[in-house]
């Protein structure tokens, strides 16, 4: 691509670079997911979950269209047996517990 002004080139590759930066930021969050303990823990302990060990967990686990945030727990269920999976949650939805 040829410029007419010097200022053209150094725009492109700016706008270019900013693309690539946002592009791997997003790429980033899709992968490592946002663990939301502060929400995750009460939803587990409300539905009977006890010993409760929270860690962080990709999004793809929830699998919801308007899930942002996940996060994986193991735990022992309200009866009494071992139990794991995903507390997944929304900006503008509760909290839900995911086997």
């Amino acid at each position: 691509m040829k410029f007419k002004y010097p200022e053209e080139s150094v725009m492109a590759v700016l706008c270019t670079a900013v693309f690539i930066v946002a592009v791997g930021i997003f790429v980033w969050y899709q992968s490592q997911g946002i663990e939301k303990t502060g929400t995750a823990l009460p939803a587990l302990q409300a539905a009977g979950y006890t010993n409760i060990q929270l860690y962080p967990v990709p999004i793809w686990e929830c699998g919801g269209k308007s899930d942002l945030f996940s996060t994986g727990y193991t735990a022992t269920g309200p009866t009494g047996a071992p139990a794991s999976g995903v507390v997944c949650e929304g900006l503008f939805s509760r909290p839900y517990i995911r086997n």
